[in-house]
């Protein structure tokens, strides 16, 4: 995301190419979590983005949605 300076109009250009594939693989719209980052500065990869960067995101940043993510139960 550092790559287009943040660009919310970017970010749901990915999204909006990305679904129509993921969607035909099975997944449903509740199946999805998108979160920008960067990974060269990390940015909100640990902390929470700076809101001079992209104000328009107020979720959690990566590894928080990780840590919540519900698996389902396997079997031995």
């Amino acid at each position: 995301m550092d790559d287009c300076k943040w660009s919310q109009n970017r970010f749901d250009e990915i999204k909006a190419g990305l679904n129509p594939f993921l969607f035909k693989c099975g997944y449903t719209e509740s199946d999805l979590i998108y979160v920008p980052i960067a990974g060269l500065t990390g940015d909100n990869i640990l902390e929470p983005l700076d809101s001079s960067k992209g104000n328009w995101y107020k979720g959690p940043p990566l590894l928080e949605v990780l840590d919540n993510v519900k698996l389902e139960e396997r079997f031995p």
